[in-house]
């Protein structure tokens, strides 16, 4: 059988994009997130592999617009992947590549196809991880700032990210994110925690946080409002979902969009009345990818 012309096989590519491997680090001084010190692990710092997929861009109209168009990172969910529920991030940089923006998905170390288990997710190590991600995206692309856009959990950590990497990027996509997380978790697991379904469904993954994990929550409450108030502000989007009972709309939109607007970002806000934490509606996972591609070209514009 022939292959398929290159142009089918182009095609292929920027709608799946390219695999690629790329090294992080673990966070902190080399210990484990489960069972102590370990000098073999720390060992392990300098070749633990992050799993993605590069989505380079369509043509652009105009030279200019190239210029203009900055890559887009994707930061995925608590205990989710680089495809997200409903494929929202595959359909996501499908789009953005047709858009002229090119990107990056990835899995957080001891997700997906990312080395490591469960036990080295924290949010500090999510913060680590998007730093080398951030590298690899400006290794890509030749542009060494890109927007942010984090689903979840992966919201928080793009905004936590401002504390380390904050002249690498160029603007904040909140999806659904919280505010506090511990907050959020001891709200729907009043009598404690040792498996987190991650949405809404019964056959949603289950989560099992280490005992690092559940020790950094209770110093993550403060961190945004330090963090934003130390960066410069930048353009940010937020959304929300009305039917959306893991990350409650109303509490969560109004406390980062006052914390924000209070520190003079540009703020834009957008809710989806019907939409659930996993976006399991198509015409949310539509409107979610719209309103979110047309807040990236107005930025990139500005």
């Amino acid at each position: 059988m022939s292959s398929p012309p290159d142009s089918i096989q182009e095609e292929r590519l920027r709608l799946n994009g390219r695999p690629v491997h790329f090294p992080t680090r673990l966070a902190g001084d080399g210990t484990t997130t489960a069972g102590g010190s370990d000098g073999a692990m720390a060992d392990q710092a300098e070749t633990l592999l992050l799993a993605g997929n590069w989505h380079t861009a369509r043509e652009p109209l105009a030279e200019a617009e190239a210029d203009e168009k900055l890559p887009v990172l994707l930061l995925h969910s608590f205990g989710g992947n680089k495809q997200e529920f409903n494929g929202l991030f595959l359909r996501l940089a499908a789009e953005l590549s047709w858009r002229s923006f090119a990107s990056l998905r990835f899995d957080f170390l001891g997700c997906g196809a990312s080395d490591g288990d469960s036990r080295l997710i924290t949010p500090s190590q999510m913060v680590q991880d998007t730093g080398a991600a951030l590298a690899e995206l400006a290794r890509l692309s030749g542009k060494s700032r890109a927007h942010l856009v984090g689903y979840s959990l992966g919201g928080l950590i793009a905004v936590l990210s401002l504390e380390h990497f904050a002249d690498k990027i160029a603007s904040l996509s909140l999806l659904q994110a919280p505010y506090n997380l511990e907050t959020e978790l001891k709200r729907r697991y009043p009598m404690g925690f040792d498996g987190v379904r991650t949405s809404a469904y019964i056959n949603a993954p289950i989560f099992r946080p280490s005992q690092a994990f559940k020790a950094e929550l209770s110093h993550l409450g403060e961190a945004p409002a330090r963090v934003v108030a130390k960066a410069a502000p930048r353009p940010v989007f937020l959304l929300g979902g009305g039917n959306d009972v893991i990350v409650p709309e109303q509490l969560n939109q109004t406390t980062w969009q006052a914390l924000f607007q209070s520190h003079d970002y540009p703020t834009r806000c957008s809710s989806l009345p019907r939409a659930d934490h996993g976006f399991s509606l198509e015409e949310d996972v539509f409107a979610c990818i719209s309103s979110l591609c047309e807040f990236l070209s107005q930025a990139s514009a500005n």
